[in-house]
């Protein structure tokens, strides 16, 4: 096993949806601020971010997966490892069924988010919840930074343990670049390849780092300016 763990963001968003920063901003801020090794950008369905960031590879000390935040018609799932767009409102398995057969793992993310808000502004989360247990997926998303999830990581964190101890990841799900690697996978290895073959063999773990109060006040600045709007959320059993 290799000793050096490297250090994943899985779930980023940009403009490309409903993300503050542009691609380039945001892979600016990761080579500045962070000691991410590997990044992933998955704008809910679209994978033109994630595409554009590929292109710029080559500019940054870092590897970049080209992912997709898919939204099922029982909840998100990130496609990772994919070169082309999963369409929006297909069931979770048929959803499954369109990453595999590009090669892609699917994580569930953030699978027992519940219905909140800030302000005038509806958070933009649904989980595929207990569905994990029964769907052929690559791993779990049991650590999302953006605040106020601390329940729904616990229950994330407890199902999987329980019923299918899946490859668990940490991921920020940055919409603003105070947020990009609040919350990590930890991984053997230092590249793609390595991260890769860490979810298979589910050897991944999930970590964060604390909010400083600039950036818990930045986030809530994004959810109350409301400059998207956005469908309720819709909690999932």
């Amino acid at each position: 096993m290799a000793t050096q763990r490297g250090m994943a963001d899985l779930h980023m968003h940009t403009h490309y949806s409903d993300g503050r920063p542009s691609v380039r901003t945001l892979l600016d801020h990761v080579a500045r601020r962070t000691t991410l090794q590997v990044v992933a950008i998955t704008d809910h369905d679209t994978v033109e971010g994630a595409l554009e960031a590929r292109a710029l590879q080559g500019r940054y000390p870092f590897e970049i997966v080209v992912g997709e935040e898919v939204s099922s018609r029982e909840g998100h799932i990130l496609a990772l490892f994919i070169e082309r767009r999963v369409p929006p409102g297909l069931s979770a398995t048929e959803t499954l069924v369109a990453i595999h057969e590009q090669g892609g793992l699917a994580i569930a993310a953030h699978p027992f988010i519940t219905t909140w808000a800030v302000g005038a502004q509806e958070i933009t989360m649904q989980g595929v919840g207990k569905r994990i247990a029964t769907l052929p997926f690559d791993g779990v998303e049991i650590d999302n930074s953006t605040p106020l999830m601390g329940l729904a990581n616990l229950r994330a964190r407890r199902f999987n343990r329980l019923a299918q101890r899946l490859a668990e990841v940490g991921c920020s799900d940055a919409h603003i670049v105070e947020a990009i690697g609040k919350s990590f996978t930890r991984f053997p290895g230092r590249n793609v390849a390595d991260l890769r073959a860490a979810l298979a063999a589910r050897r991944t773990l999930a970590s964060r780092q604390t909010y400083a109060v600039r950036e818990l006040v930045a986030y809530a600045r994004f959810w109350v300016e409301g400059t998207r709007a956005t469908p309720k959320v819709v909690g999932v059993e």
